[in-house]
């Protein structure tokens, strides 16, 4: 078997594997985005504005960023900085809650991301129902 110019095909190993280092386990350095249980998670704000919210599942091996609905692109945007924190935690040896707290501490993330100090934790039964949350208008505080 050739290829049209004569030469036999490369391995197919060779040609699907990135240029940039991209490789199958790229994900080992992150946090799994689904629990199979309750979640805790906290509120991202900027500038009064709530972006998002930051959660994690109780076992420590889950969490991730939730934007919300009426954020728009800004709680979009800020879930690219909050996935990269929560990476570079992981990347550090921390457990899901560990990066969570790690993050709200003031200065830790970059301001356009949004803060979580003076955000308390609170809970609720699933991953789903924080999106179903983050969908709804934003309540007054």
């Amino acid at each position: 078997m050739s290829t049209r110019d004569g030469r036999p095909p490369e391995p197919a190993v060779r040609r699907f594997t990135s240029p940039l280092g991209v490789s199958p386990d790229w994900r080992a350095g992150r946090f799994s985005t689904t629990a199979t249980g309750p979640v805790s998670y906290r509120v991202a704000v900027r500038d009064g504005v709530p972006l998002g919210y930051v959660w994690h599942d109780e076992s420590g091996g889950a969490a991730g960023w939730v934007p919300r609905k009426d954020a728009g692109d800004v709680g979009l945007n800020a879930g690219v900085s909050w996935a990269r924190g929560l990476r570079e935690q992981k990347a550090a040896g921390a457990d899901s809650r560990q990066a969570v707290e790690r993050l709200s501490e003031p200065g830790a993330m970059a301001p356009s991301a949004g803060a979580l100090t003076g955000s308390p934790v609170q809970g609720v039964e699933s991953v789903s129902a924080l999106r179903a949350l983050a969908a709804r208008p934003c309540p007054l505080e």
